[in-house]
């Protein structure tokens, strides 16, 4: 009895020492990563940024039509021939059936009033146009079928020019953050080094919106489409080694 005693406090022995041995190696592996990392190193870190002005190449219309009636059928029948009427006049002024985006809320059932019994449904749009003459054909119409919402164009930077304002922009945030830098190096009689770390922070352009809330449908124009220029902001962050 006592010989199984012994040979299963050596198994555990065996098992602890074998544990400590691994915590001690996990330990040694992660000083050696903590010291590949000098904590001695100096830095300065520096904030640049870029405003760039430029003309928008997208224009983004969401107009709305509302219907109601005391009649369920009568006001799903209404929205569907207006959608199918407004969608079939878009693609005959050019716009591309992709650039059309169309969702009626209550579509499968309509909603009532609280004091009433009419029933309302409505047909949203988003139209996106990349040329700014259709952008007005596109306006024109809309004022002409007496859409509501917002039926003249918000100007904005399609994602390709955004990609393309990103480029210009970074490089001469970058410069930016660097000339900055190197006033705080000097003040501190040191010269910059390496970069250790760059963070881009977000950018973003504003967005005007313009809308033409009451149009008269006899007007055979709208307003005409000035998006004039659109500021595209970028700002990043570096860190620099000091010499």
């Amino acid at each position: 009895m006592a010989k199984v005693s012994f040979d299963i406090n050596n198994k555990l022995v065996g098992a602890a020492v074998f544990a400590v041995i691994v915590i001690i190696l996990q330990l040694i592996t992660l000083l050696k990563v903590a010291d590949s990392t000098p904590s001695n190193v100096r830095s300065v870190t520096a904030t640049g940024e870029a405003t760039l002005d430029a003309s928008p190449d997208e224009f983004i219309f969401l107009p709305n039509f509302e219907f109601k009636s005391t009649d369920s059928a009568t006001v799903k029948e209404a929205m569907v021939n207006k959608g199918t009427q407004v969608v079939d006049g878009l693609k005959e002024l050019g716009v591309p059936e992709q650039a059309i985006k169309l969702d009626a809320s209550q579509y499968n059932y309509s909603y009532f009033d609280r004091n009433s019994d009419t029933q309302r449904a409505q047909l949203n749009l988003q139209i996106t146009i990349t040329d700014r003459e259709l952008a007005q054909s596109v306006q024109d119409f809309l004022v002409a079928q007496d859409a509501t919402g917002q039926i003249s164009p918000r100007p904005t930077f399609s994602e390709e020019k955004q990609k393309e304002l990103q480029v210009a922009a970074e490089e001469q945030a970058t410069a930016d953050a660097r000339a900055n830098a190197e006033r705080l190096a000097s003040g501190l009689s040191a010269k910059l080094g390496k970069i250790i770390k760059i963070n881009p922070q977000s950018s973003a352009q504003p967005i005007d919106i313009y809308s033409l809330e009451a149009a008269d449908s006899s007007r055979s124009g709208s307003l005409p489409i000035q998006p004039g220029l659109n500021e595209y902001h970028y700002t990043i962050t570096v860190e620099f080694e000091l010499k």
